[in-house]
């Protein structure tokens, strides 16, 4: 089945499909050189929620935000954005979160020996990756601060080392937005012409949820959109301003839609 219809919402062309296998089956194909890192899109999965939302719409960090405009794939991982296309009228098939791609695709890449890099946000994360198999690489990030430009585009020169020497297919960071995606723009920018582009997946904690380190919700309450509660349950310190402080700002975005959408009906 074809990833190749895009609904525009809040700026992106978000994929429409109705199942994350879907996805899955995309990205295991080959990727043709000619097309990767055209200038129109560049081999980036994104998988944005409310919160990248709100941020990227404050415009907090200019490079990831720009990344999340040309990435290749922009993936709906949050139900309240599935809900807000069909206000608007835009009707995305189904939500298509991180976590499931993940579990979607990690196994495929496992058990047919696909090269793979993980930019780890811990040394249990990376050293899980290193024995699920011999083609599969780790390297562990350190505390990063995008204000330390000089320190961080160090990181990103061992990370494109890192790519190169395994020859990665596949270069997954987990760190989270905006520096996930400050990442992955630091090294399309370093990497070396005549070498074939890997895919980047910005995929925040879905190796966490994968490897059980962090508890995803049953599905019942995934289907119901209230994952980002069960979250909330487990870390109600660290995400009780993003969730009741911060997000609440995707409200009005959808209102600013909607206005938009009737001024051009």
């Amino acid at each position: 089945m074809s990833v190749s219809t895009r609904v525009r919402l809040f700026g992106l062309d978000f994929v429409d499909a109705p199942h994350i296998d879907v996805i899955a089956d995309a990205l295991c194909a080959p990727v043709v050189p000619e097309k990767a890192g055209s200038g129109e899109t560049v081999p980036v999965v994104i998988t944005p929620n409310v919160d990248q939302l709100v941020k990227r719409d404050r415009m907090v960090d200019h490079i990831a935000a720009r990344l999340v405009e040309q990435a290749e794939f922009v993936l709906a991982d949050g139900q309240p954005i599935v809900w807000a296309s069909r206000l608007l009228r835009r009707p995305l098939q189904s939500r298509l979160p991180g976590s499931s791609l993940i579990a979607a695709l990690w196994p495929r890449l496992v058990e047919t020996e696909r090269r793979a890099l993980v930019v780890a946000s811990s040394p249990v994360m990376a050293q899980r990756i290193r024995l699920e198999g011999p083609t599969l690489h780790a390297i562990e990030a350190p505390v990063l601060d995008l204000g330390r430009r000089h320190d961080f585009d160090e990181f990103v020169s061992s990370c494109v080392a890192a790519a190169l020497d395994v020859e990665a297919e596949f270069v997954f960071v987990t760190l989270g937005y905006p520096k996930q995606c400050n990442i992955i723009d630091g090294m399309l920018r370093q990497w070396p012409a005549g070498r074939t582009l890997p895919r980047f997946l910005a995929i925040g904690a879905a190796f966490d949820m994968h490897y059980g380190m962090v508890r995803r919700a049953p599905d019942f309450v995934q289907r119901i959109g209230l994952e980002w509660l069960f979250r909330f349950i487990q870390e109600p310190r660290r995400l009780f301003r993003r969730y009741f402080v911060d997000d609440v700002a995707f409200a009005p975005m959808v209102i600013r839609e909607l206005r938009n959408a009737r001024r051009t009906a």
